[in-house]
């Protein structure tokens, strides 16, 4: 029987967790660039991209158009 030997990962970074890695999704989703571009250029999920641009503190959501009645004369 032979002797297996095992390596371990010494050093783990989860980039998608860093502030500046979360501040260039923002600046990339506000440039227009979408989720899966986002992802591959960052070497990160999709689903991370996702769940920081859902926590973002200023969501750009369009604003509802309201239908102003025409006053009549």
């Amino acid at each position: 029987m032979q002797h297996m030997q095992k390596t371990f990962q010494t050093i783990y970074k989860n980039t998608g967790t860093t502030p500046q890695t979360k501040q260039m999704i923002i600046k990339m989703a506000l440039n227009g660039n979408g989720i899966r571009d986002t992802a591959r250029v960052l070497h990160i999920s999709q689903n991370t991209v996702i769940s920081v641009l859902k926590k973002q503190k200023n969501p750009r959501k369009p604003k509802p158009k309201t239908h102003k009645p025409k006053p009549t004369p």
